[in-house]
């Protein structure tokens, strides 16, 4: 364990070393999705992060990381102040019960994961009124804010879109977002995630990918497409040139190529639709952008702006797959 351990903090080291030397170099976006459903894009002058962990703080120069998921625990919450109402809840009179139920499910998101460590003591019993109960205050809150029971209490921090790694980040008070509409100040609490996406620094410069077949399914709904972290403006061109070859438990174990090509053989037609076959490599822009065939290569320019994901293309997803593919990304005008 403790080699593991050992060898995971020299490569964060190694590899956030090398980020933070580019990442002057990159404008970084951040768009944010808000609680409410709201998307807000613009700049923000966030260079690094900071995200304490169970193993200590660690430092992430933000071009790095893909996404940021908030999780319910603010680490800025007054939770003296929630355990006092909780405690409230036990007066025998009905008019503080109520008072401290009313106060309390009026509180912020990050009163959820007080509430919950509350309930987790040993020496937990319940409140004595069912209608101000501490169990009753906890569903409110959680109805009230739309939170899935299987958000995290801690911030999920993804990088290098194979990695994560759980925390508490240095969000101070608000984040700020530089749009075209002017500035905006964004509070922690009515985020659920920030996607995090850089321009190419140098005209014509690369970014590698691997598309692993037991992930990266275009038919996978629990994160299929490749977030690559990069920002493309309309009007760019995009070259995209893949090898490698992946082999599909969905597909009889046939093994694919990134032209769709199967066991070897040459790519299939597509008939003049330029409609992606299975084992294709594909690409869209935007998290609702149009799946586009991408295949071993592709050239061309893009009619929207937005984040460039990566898939390999396939309607089912088995966990079974295996292989991989190497994809190589270049931006240019």
């Amino acid at each position: 364990m403790k080699k593991i351990f050992f060898c995971f903090i020299l490569f964060i080291s190694t590899f956030f070393s090398f980020a933070q030397k580019s990442a002057k170099k990159e404008k970084v976006t951040f768009t944010v999705h808000m609680r409410n459903g709201d998307l807000i894009s613009g700049t923000s002058s966030i260079r690094t992060l900071i995200v304490s962990t169970s193993y200590g703080p660690l430092a992430f120069p933000i071009s790095s990381i893909n996404n940021v998921k908030i999780g319910i625990y603010n680490p800025e919450m007054d939770k003296e102040s929630v355990t006092k109402l909780i405690d409230k809840l036990y007066n025998l009179k009905p008019e503080i019960q109520k008072a401290a139920f009313e106060s309390l499910v009026q509180q912020e998101p990050g009163a959820i994961s007080a509430i919950k460590e509350y309930m987790n003591q040993d020496s937990y019993t319940p409140a004595p009124s069912e209608e101000y109960s501490v169990e009753a205050a906890l569903q409110q809150l959680i109805t009230y804010y739309n939170i899935d029971e299987k958000v995290p209490m801690d911030d999920v921090v993804k990088f290098d879109d194979n990695y994560s790694i759980e925390g508490v980040c240095n969000f101070s008070g608000n984040i700020q977002l530089e749009t075209e509409y002017g500035n905006i100040d964004l509070q922690r609490k009515n985020i659920v995630s920030i996607d995090v996406a850089s321009e190419m620094p140098d005209e014509g410069s690369a970014k590698t990918f691997i598309l692993n077949a037991n992930k990266n399914i275009s038919g996978n709904a629990d994160g299929g497409y490749l977030n690559t972290g990069i920002n493309v403006k309309a009007g760019k061109t995009i070259v995209i040139s893949a090898n490698g070859k992946v082999v599909l438990s969905s597909l009889s174990n046939n093994s694919y190529a990134p032209d769709g090509g199967v066991n070897g053989a040459p790519a299939p037609s597509d008939g003049g639709t330029n409609a992606p076959t299975y084992g294709n490599v594909v690409f869209k822009i935007g998290e609702t952008g149009q799946q586009t065939k991408a295949g071993s290569n592709f050239r061309g320019k893009v009619a929207t702006s937005g984040i460039l994901y990566l898939a390999i293309y396939e309607t089912v997803f088995n966990a079974s797959n295996s292989g991989s593919y190497k994809v190589k990304v270049r931006v240019m005008d």
